[in-house]
């Protein structure tokens, strides 16, 4: 009874438009994740895991915002291998180039788990324990779902983030 209310309830916010496939889980996409992940990986929930999402969009693009908004994804590997001996687990999603991290043991690169790629996103930034990366969308689902976030390269015209905890790092600017 209660299934059917619920799907009531969706099926009203669908014809008013309050509702976006995009950004919404259901308990059974959550469940279906967690099965999914701990079936390659049977250990992988035994540690808190972070989530790091860095953008590489247009990497060899000329055009300004791309070459301010994106990141040096190689100086992030100390930072990685830091947080996996604090006792983490890191998951890539997103731009963020696995290859350049997946020689650390504890690094994780979820692409050829058979979970469709925007469900598997949501599931990792709304999941995780901290999210890492730039303000952008994904940084505000992971604010949104009471995440902490770390959000880096941030070039100083944008503001960080509004949530206790978070920490906001600035890109240098030279002119």
């Amino acid at each position: 009874m209660e299934r059917k209310i619920w799907r009531n309830h969706l099926t009203t916010i669908k014809k008013v438009g309050m509702y976006d496939d995009a950004f919404f889980m259901y308990f059974e996409d959550i469940d279906f994740c967690k099965k999914k992940i701990s079936y390659k990986y049977p250990n992988f929930f035994d540690k808190p895991f972070l989530t790091l999402l860095l953008r590489s969009k247009a990497q060899n693009s000329v055009d300004f915002s791309n070459s301010v908004r994106n990141t040096n994804q190689e100086s992030y590997i100390k930072s990685i291998e830091f947080a996996i001996n604090k006792g983490y687990y890191i998951v890539s999603t997103g731009d963020t180039n696995a290859a350049l991290f997946k020689h650390i043991n504890g690094f994780f690169d979820f692409s050829d788990i058979e979970i469709p790629a925007q469900l598997l996103n949501i599931f990792l930034i709304t999941e995780c324990k901290f999210f890492i990366g730039q303000q952008s969308g994904p940084f505000a689902l992971a604010s949104s779902s009471g995440k902490n976030c770390l959000l880096v390269d941030n070039w100083p015209y944008r503001l960080g983030s509004f949530r206790k905890g978070d920490i906001c790092l600035y890109k240098n600017v030279f002119i």
